[in-house]
């Protein structure tokens, strides 16, 4: 198992932190442990089937800032983003200032021109998506209350003083 699942690290084929769970409950082969959760199992990609179809889009992973040190991005993307994969296109959801980055990663790998405005109908489609899923995740959507993360050590903010993410 460990030696397959190498191998799609190595692979193109691009998955998500959130199909590590249904992957592991798939090969355990107790369902049960993936009840709730949102990935799929990678096992077909493992044993050298199909991956995921390529019109289908996968959420490739959520920044949430909560303690509100990252500050490059805040004044353009705000404290909460969602990242969707979509064939050979990257968006980039930006929740709190409501705006979509999209980058085509065949011919911008480094992801430096947005084209939203060359690709109108699957912006919308992606940030409907993001949006979707976001309200699923949403803990207060839900009624229940925001979990406090825990306060940072001395050393901790003096790590992050050093990098630039705290004044």
């Amino acid at each position: 198992m460990i030696r397959s699942v190498c191998s799609i690290i190595s692979s193109t084929t691009p998955v998500s932190l959130v199909d590590i769970v249904p992957t592991l409950a798939d090969y355990l082969d107790e369902p049960s442990i993936a009840a709730d959760a949102r990935g799929r199992s990678l096992i077909p990609l493992i044993e050298g089937g199909a991956a995921a179809d390529p019109d289908e889009f996968f959420i490739a992973g959520m920044r949430h800032n909560l303690m509100k040190y990252y500050r490059p991005w805040k004044e353009s993307r705000g404290d909460i983003n969602i990242a969707l994969r979509h064939g050979r296109f990257k968006a980039i959801w930006n929740v709190e200032p409501d705006t979509l980055e999209l980058y085509d990663l065949q011919a911008d790998p480094g992801e430096q021109t947005n084209v939203v405005e060359q690709h109108p109908e699957l912006a919308a489609q992606l940030r409907a998506a993001a949006q979707r899923w976001y309200e699923q995740c949403e803990p207060v959507a839900a009624g229940e209350p925001r979990r406090t993360p825990d306060p940072m050590s001395a050393e901790e903010l003096e790590r992050l003083r050093a990098l630039g993410y705290v004044d």
